[in-house]
C-alpha cells in the first residue's frame, strides 16, 4: 500500500505518514478551532473537521486507521522474524563449523594412528641383535597365544578357563627365562636322545662316550 504524506495546514513542522497519527493530532490540538479546514493528501479535498475527512478516506480512498497500524506490525513481525532468520542461520554456520572442526581433528587422529602403525611396522623391522636372539621366545608366545584362541573358538572353552590357563603358562614362561640353566639341561637332554637314536638305528657309537672310554 501507498503510503501518503499527511501535513497540517495550522502546523506546517508537522508531518505524518500514518493517518490515525494525523487525525489524533487534528483532534488534540486544533480540536476547539472552528475555523480549520483539512485537506486531503489524495485528492485535495477540503473538509472542516476530523469526523468527515476520517469518513472521507475511508470511503472514497479505502484507506483504514486498522491498515496503518496493521502495515507497522507487518514491519514489525517481518523485523523479527528477519532477526529470527539471523540467528539460525548463525547457529547454522556455528554447527557447520564445529563439524568441520571435529572432522578435521578426527582426520589429524588418523593420521596419527597411521603413523604410530607406521612406526611400530619400522620397528619390528629394524630389530637389533639382541631382539633377534629373544625372536623364539617371541614365536613361543605367539603359538601360546594361538593355541588358546583356537581353543576358544572351536572347542567352546570359555573365557575363565582360557585366561586361567594363560596366567599360570605365563607365570611358567617367566620362570623359565629367568633360569637359564633349564635351557641348557633341556638342551643337552635332546642331543643325549638324538644320539641314543642314531646307536640304535645305525649302529653308530657316540664318539664323546668313546673318547672317555679311552681316557680311563
Amino acid at each position: 500500500m501507498p503510503k501518503h504524506e499527511y501535513t497540517c495546514a495550522e502546523c506546517p513542522s508537522f508531518v505524518s505518514y500514518q493517518l490515525k497519527r494525523y487525525v489524533d493530532h487534528l483532534n488534540n490540538t486544533h480540536g476547539t478551532a472552528k475555523t480549520i479546514y483539512i485537506s486531503c493528501p489524495i485528492c485535495n479535498s477540503t473538509l472542516c473537521n476530523t469526523r468527515s475527512f476520517s469518513n472521507h478516506v475511508s470511503q472514497r480512498h479505502k484507506v483504514d486507521f486498522n491498515d496503518e497500524d496493521d502495515d507497522a506490525n507487518n514491519n514489525n513481525n517481518n523485523n523479527s522474524n528477519n532477526n529470527i532468520n539471523n540467528n539460525n542461520n548463525n547457529n547454522n554456520n556455528d554447527n557447520t563449523n564445529d563439524e568441520a572442526n571435529m572432522q578435521f581433528d578426527n582426520n589429524n587422529e588418523s593420521l596419527s594412528d597411521n603413523d604410530n602403525l607406521a612406526n611400530d611396522h619400522a620397528n619390528v623391522n629394524g630389530i637389533n641383535s639382541e631382539e633377534k636372539e629373544n625372536y623364539p621366545t617371541t614365536l613361543l608366545i605367539m603359538k601360546l597365544l594361538h593355541l588358546l584362541l583356537t581353543l576358544q573358538s572351536l572347542y567352546y572353552i570359555s573365557e575363565a578357563a582360557i585366561t586361567y590357563i594363560a596366567l599360570n603358562m605365563a607365570n611358567i614362561l617367566e620362570w623359565i627365562l629367568h633360569h637359564g640353566e633349564v635351557n641348557y639341561c633341556i638342551a643337552q637332554q635332546q642331543v643325549g636322545q638324538h644320539q641314543m637314536e642314531l646307536h640304535v638305528l645305525f649302529g653308530q657309537s657316540d664318539p664323546i662316550r668313546e673318547i672317555t672310554r679311552s681316557s680311563r
